[in-house]
């Protein structure tokens, strides 16, 4: 029971974060322009608040959500290890930390690769909901192992 709740609420949360994703980057750049990369509203720079907020909702929302199926009986407690801490607020920091600083290194060095100034804007978007949705795909699982594995 636990692994398909698990795998339930990552697919959740992969349709929230992108879905958010879209709809932040398209306020914030729409869709009339090539995107910049670099610079103070660029698109790089704007990697690292979108990778704070979608990892630190994928591991604190579903995690305060199993907490209370839990409190409930709606979900059954899992007894195996766990890779990241046991504390809430620990595991929401170092997703919060780690995440941030992942996504922007490794996009800075494709971008550096590529030798990207501009991007289309259609692609900036994909890119934007690719990001979110795989955030949450990578950091979902764990995190909720983490709540449902003590």
């Amino acid at each position: 029971m636990p692994h398909r709740y698990i795998v339930k609420e990552a697919i959740i949360s992969a349709v929230i974060n992108g879905a958010a994703s879209g709809l932040i980057f398209m306020g914030l750049f729409g869709l009339g322009q090539p995107v910049a990369i670099w610079g103070r509203s660029g698109l790089w720079i704007d990697l690292a608040p979108q990778s704070f907020v979608v990892s630190t909702t994928s591991i604190l929302v579903p995690a305060l959500l199993a907490k209370h199926r839990l409190r409930n009986g709606g979900i059954e407690k899992c007894f195996s290890s766990a890779l990241l801490p046991r504390a809430l607020w620990r595991r929401t920091g170092l997703a919060g930390i780690v995440c941030p600083i992942a996504v922007v290194g490794l996009a800075g060095i494709a971008f550096r690769m590529f030798e990207l100034q501009f991007l289309p804007a259609a692609t900036a978007l994909a890119l934007k909901i690719a990001v979110g949705i795989g955030l949450a795909l990578l950091v979902t699982p764990p995190g909720l192992r983490a709540e449902l594995c003590r």
